[in-house]
């Protein structure tokens, strides 16, 4: 008995790996859903705040969760100032975008809130 004719593939195919589609990094994108709302009022604060809070929801994304300490590893690709980070920050808080924990000698634990709804468009 031949078994060569019960072959599913071709000899050239048989041999070859299937390539795998390379996959993206874990950190080359944002996890959502991120609230429009939440977006436009952010967007119509000044200075680099839509920055800052883009770059909150990007740790929240890995955080998984809507408290967490916001450290340099999640603010340093970004290329703003500490003392603007902290301005947008307020700008955020005040807001009611987030409400930010100061620990002494420590990251501010930031928490996301919802868009307040006298703010929403």
């Amino acid at each position: 008995m031949d078994l060569e004719k019960f072959r599913l593939l071709p000899d050239h195919l048989a041999n070859t790996k299937r390539k795998r589609t390379p996959r993206r990094s874990a950190g080359g994108f944002l996890k959502g859903p991120i609230p429009t709302d939440w977006l436009a009022i952010a967007g119509n604060l000044p200075g680099k705040t839509l920055h800052v809070g883009l770059a909150l929801w990007y740790a929240h994304g890995f955080e998984k969760q809507s408290r967490f300490r916001f450290t340099p590893k999640w603010h340093a690709w970004l290329g703003v100032r500490p003392h603007s980070l902290r301005k947008s920050l307020d700008r955020l808080q005040q807001a009611c975008l987030i409400r930010v924990e100061r620990p002494p000698g420590s990251s501010p634990v930031v928490t996301i809130l919802d868009a307040p709804e006298e703010l929403k468009q």
